[in-house]
């Protein structure tokens, strides 16, 4: 009995199509926040040089500066803790929690200083992190990595 061959022609083509196809797919999950937080990065360093302004000497947790609740790429922002360089040298932090507060659903900007500690974050770069909450097993979520306690 001959069994019919498929033509190398059509083999080459869909080992292409698929090849393209991957390709095409790991860039997109690689790229995409990043590609979509350099556009917003601007109005996100305005928003914390505005809450820089508003508590320089003092930790602050509250609502955020009027006219930065809505940030571009991320979302209404509910609350806001700043940590002013006085409180840590020339270092300082501000986090945006984007769900209720301590929801760990969370946008920060942290310079010159490590990555919170035992949270699961991603950096967008410039010292800019998404941060979210581990899964019910304990796990940080597909993309994001472990930043372990002193």
């Amino acid at each position: 009995m001959v069994t019919p061959r498929v033509p190398r022609s059509a083999l080459i083509w869909t080992a292409l199509a698929t090849g393209l196809f991957l390709i095409g797919a790991i860039l997109f999950f690689t790229f995409s926040v990043n590609r979509t937080s350099v556009g917003n990065r601007s109005v996100w360093n305005a928003a914390v040089r505005a809450e820089l302004a508003s508590h320089p000497t003092a930790s602050f947790q509250g609502p955020p500066v009027h006219g930065y609740s809505n940030l571009p790429g991320v979302g209404r922002i509910n609350w806001v803790t700043v940590y002013p360089p006085s409180s840590h040298g020339d270092q300082y932090t501000v986090i945006f929690w984007i769900g209720a507060v301590n929801s760990d659903e969370q946008v920060a900007y942290v310079s010159h200083s490590s990555r919170p500690y035992d949270t699961c974050d991603k950096s967008l770069g410039s010292g800019w992190l998404r941060i979210e909450p581990m899964n019910s097993e304990g796990m940080c979520p597909r993309g994001f990595l472990f930043a372990p306690g002193p």
